[in-house]
């Protein structure tokens, strides 16, 4: 007993059915992760192109009560659109720390955070913030006994030749 040729028919149409609308959700979602990537990849540059930030003031403080004013505390505002407010901290070279406090950075405001033994000396100090979008603000700065001095800063943003 075998099949009749309108149920072979009917399995086949229903096979062929399925496999195609496998297909079309499939592409679908291609479509739209490739969509996503574009959207990210323009926001991304667009937040590298406007990214600005500035030190606002740097001071020596005693985060870690230990008595002496050896922490440095980091004031700076930020001056571009509207980004992820977790950050690095890179101080003279070696990791330091990830600052999470915020949960973003909006135009036109300030934001602070303190590396401990900061200005323990005299010494000639870098500290480099890195950011979510790929850009970094570096700051040079030296402590003289009683004030803390910016020497430098500029912001750094990934570039791509093409």
């Amino acid at each position: 007993m075998g099949f009749s040729v309108s149920a072979s028919a009917a399995i086949l149409f229903t096979s062929i059915l399925l496999m195609v609308s496998t297909l079309y959700i499939t592409w679908e979602n291609t479509y739209y992760q490739v969509i996503d990537a574009k959207s990210y990849w323009y926001n991304l540059k667009e937040s590298q192109l406007h990214f600005n930030a500035k030190i606002s003031s740097l001071s020596a403080v005693d985060v870690d009560n230990d008595g002496l004013l050896d922490d440095l505390n980091v004031t700076f505002t930020y001056l571009g659109p509207p980004i992820d407010g977790t950050f690095d901290v890179i101080f003279d070279g070696g990791y330091n720390q990830t600052v999470n406090t915020y949960k973003y950075l909006i135009p036109n405001a300030e934001y602070s955070y303190t590396i401990i033994n900061g200005v323990k000396d005299t010494n000639l100090h870098t500290v480099v913030q890195a950011f979510p979008n790929g850009c970094v603000l570096k700051f040079e700065y030296q402590y003289n006994g009683t004030v803390v001095n910016l020497l430098s800063e500029s912001v750094y943003c990934p570039t791509e030749v093409s």
